[in-house]
């Protein structure tokens, strides 16, 4: 960031060195100090609106992971702590998917990515391309389980529910299954909020700091 701002500056400062030491008539020399004072803040604000717009992307793509995150440890503890009371799952109960929404509906997220370290930008395409995308399709043979379930435990005519060893045998797998997968996310996403933390960039940043202000999520935030 550092290297950013003073680069700008010397561009912005080269031109006006330049015109004092020429010999340049007063007036066209107002003319060209005019452009360039156009020509080189309309740059300066392109540079800033640019470092905005990539910490903006940056932290959506953290907040959709941290998402992930907080989702599969509710899921986690929820499944255990009713497993341990032998409290089976409801009967119309929908296995949640982990969102990765903002990495594959735009090429933007992948745009920033791409000017982050190797190991981040890896991390970070390894976890939406296997690790989410594998889980969603685990969530889905989970969801499909449950629709099993309710096809032969229930009765929309009567309004009852079968609670024979069949049925309570594919709630146990559902849950398992959606346990499996909710653990796999909350290591991947905890491991890649430790390299990639785009929020704590910011509010270490004085400069992103003052542009962007101070607000964050706890979770994000360091704390």
């Amino acid at each position: 960031m550092k290297k950013i701002l003073s680069n700008l500056l010397l561009v912005f400062t080269f031109p006006f060195k330049a015109l004092r030491k020429s010999k340049i008539d007063n007036f066209v020399g107002g003319l060209i100090f005019g452009a360039i004072f156009s020509l080189v803040v309309n740059i300066f604000t392109v540079q800033i609106q640019e470092i905005i717009q990539k910490q903006r992307i940056l932290e959506a793509i953290e907040n959709e992971i941290a998402t992930n995150l907080i989702r599969s440890n509710n899921i986690i503890t929820i499944n255990n702590e009713n497993s341990k009371k032998n409290i089976p799952l409801n009967f119309f109960y929908v296995a949640p998917k982990y969102s990765s929404d903002l990495w594959s509906q735009s090429s933007e997220p992948l745009q920033y990515v791409a000017q982050l370290d190797p190991k981040v930008q890896g991390a970070i395409s390894v976890y939406y391309s296997i690790t989410v995308s594998g889980t969603n399709d685990m969530v889905n043979k989970t969801n499909e389980m449950l629709n099993r379930r309710t096809d032969l435990c229930y009765s929309a005519e009567t309004d009852t529910i079968k609670e024979d060893k069949t049925c309570l045998g594919l709630s146990n797998i559902a849950r398992e299954m959606e346990t499996m997968g909710a653990e796999l996310i909350s290591v991947q996403s905890l491991e890649l909020l430790k390299i990639f933390h785009p929020t704590q960039d910011r509010l270490n940043s004085k400069f992103i700091r003052l542009m962007m202000g101070s607000k964050s999520m706890k979770i994000l935030s360091g704390e």
